[in-house]
């Protein structure tokens, strides 16, 4: 009897469904492969839709299993909602992104994590049926009874707003990345001593175009300031390309090295991220960490982060983010060191600790 009772009370191994390692690299990513990697002795298997296997595939088997996942998904979205299939229950799933519930229905004891609903609040920044999908998944997950992590309160805010409320959920800030805190720092070629400076992917939905717009009508060039942008390129790169190109003092790099980021970060006199959209802003994050205050958007997830010491501003106001250049170039060092305080009290709960001790206690639990 004693077998038996011991397979009736010991804990469900867990199974990770991480198919969105097929196609992204963003923090999404990240934060599955952090998860994963600390906590790989609790975990059976890990599956790429329906493939299981140790890492992420890649090349041809990663676009092919990529593409099944999505027409299996769209299938069912097009069929008026079908419900996928579950397991039994044999297994407890960690789905890292809510899509994947679409194709693998989560049963009580299963955790997804939720990233942010821009697709639903922002759709025009993302691809065609994007926001369709995530609120197929969503309202899967509002049927259910799996147990919701969310990256910030205010992403469990907005998703509580259309979906009703998430009993058992919970927030588990992602960690700022500390390969970025170690090694040597490298200068870049050609930027100098003043700047401004915008870590994130170049396109739309950043929002640069107006910051840069901002920057030449904040007369800060003509003190000496440069505004520095570097990151990956995405849907609507070329009008910021085309805009830093005219505007004096505005330098935008191509890809920087982790050497060099470390130097942006160290040196700058600012951060500036007043983006449309934010899921957690990791970026402005890693600024924060090394002691930059940011110019943000109001209502976003940095806010709650920063401890409320940000420059908070209308993402759509040129002049609005202009003003607050100026205020972050003239800032005095007692502010500014207030100012870190806060924002370096408030970080506390994004460290690497907390957040592996915090999932630790997720997947080993029952």
């Amino acid at each position: 009897m004693t077998p038996a009772l011991h397979h009736q009370t010991a804990a469900r191994p867990w199974r990770v469904d991480f198919s969105l390692a097929l196609h992204n690299r963003s923090g999404k990513y990240q934060i599955g492969r952090e998860i994963i990697a600390h906590n790989r002795p609790l975990i059976d298997s890990i599956w790429y839709w329906r493939w299981e296997a140790d890492s992420p595939p890649v090349g041809m088997l990663a676009r092919v299993l990529g593409k099944g996942e999505k027409i299996e998904r769209d299938l069912r979205i097009a069929a008026g909602g079908v419900q996928p299939p579950s397991d039994g229950g044999a297994f407890r799933w960690l789905h890292v992104d809510p899509l994947t519930v679409a194709n693998r229905r989560p049963a009580k004891d299963d955790v997804v994590i939720v990233h942010d609903l821009g697709p639903l609040t922002h759709p025009k920044l993302f691809g065609p049926g994007v926001g369709k999908s995530y609120d197929f998944a969503y309202r899967i997950l509002a049927q259910s009874e799996a147990r919701l992590v969310f990256v910030s309160g205010d992403t469990q805010r907005q998703y509580c707003q259309m979906y009703g409320e998430t009993p058992g959920s919970q927030v588990i800030y992602p960690p700022v990345a500390s390969r970025l805190h170690k090694g040597e720092r490298q200068r870049p070629a050609g930027v100098g001593s003043r700047y401004l400076l915008t870590v994130g992917a170049i396109g739309a939905r950043k929002n640069q175009a107006r910051s840069i717009a901002a920057f030449a009508a904040s007369g800060l060039a003509e003190d000496g300031f440069e505004y520095v942008l570097c990151g990956s390129r995405e849907p609507g790169h070329h009008k910021v390309t085309a805009l830093a190109d005219r505007t004096p003092g505005v330098r935008l790099l191509p890809f920087v090295t982790d050497a060099e980021l470390r130097w942006l970060y160290a040196n700058a006199a600012g951060f500036v991220l007043p983006s449309l959209l934010e899921g957690f802003g990791m970026p402005g994050v890693e600024a924060m960490a090394f002691g930059l205050v940011p110019i943000i958007s109001r209502d976003t997830v940095l806010a709650e982060v920063a401890g409320g010491v940000a420059l908070v501003v209308d993402p759509e106001n040129v002049e609005d983010i202009a003003a607050a250049m100026r205020q972050l170039a003239a800032i005095a060092p007692a502010e500014l060191a207030h100012k870190q305080a806060v924002m370096q009290s408030s970080l506390a709960r994004c460290s690497q600790e907390n957040f592996l001790a915090k999932w630790r206690e997720v997947l080993g639990s029952e």
